[in-house]
């Protein structure tokens, strides 16, 4: 049986998110919305808060890495071994062409969540979906790496 991911009252099945994203991208190439699609392409490939990404710029980005900070707490995103989340080549070509005078993404955080969520056959589906995915994802590569994970925060939680 598939977990669940809980988000409120949503519940979309674990195995259902990458089918849901890459059905969203298709239909924002097909608009040509690059921002809104690098913005999730961020979100899904870094697992970084969705209010975070609207605060990058050129500064946070250390060629393929993404060094920034959380606005929720002031940390620095890192996963269970210290690494900087990293963005594919794919990604990192698509932020050359959509940034502009070190301004990364012009529109809101609710902006960009409308048009994404409006891209989705699902209506239980939610943008921060992707974030809990990617936690998802590095949990279990902790996992099996014997790292046990003693807080709920992957990315700054105790490591033994």
């Amino acid at each position: 049986m598939d977990k669940k991911i809980r988000y409120t009252d949503h519940r979309v099945i674990i195995s259902e998110i990458p089918r849901m994203y890459n059905q969203i991208l298709e239909r924002l190439l097909e608009k040509r919305d690059l921002e809104t699609v690098l913005y999730l392409r961020m979100m899904m490939e870094t697992g970084i808060r969705c209010r975070d990404l609207c605060e990058l710029n050129d500064s946070n980005i250390k060629g393929r890495e993404i060094k920034i900070s959380a606005l929720k707490d002031g940390m620095e995103y890192h996963d269970f071994e210290g690494k900087y989340p990293k963005i594919s080549k794919r990604t990192a070509q698509i932020a050359r062409i959509v940034f502009r005078d070190g301004v990364c993404f012009s529109g809101t955080q609710q902006g960009y969540m409308f048009r994404i969520r409006k891209c989705c056959d699902n209506p239980e589906f939610h943008p921060y979906l992707l974030r809990r995915y990617y936690m998802h994802i590095m949990l279990l590569r902790a996992y099996k790496k014997g790292v046990l994970i003693t807080s709920r925060r992957l990315f700054w939680g105790d490591i033994q």
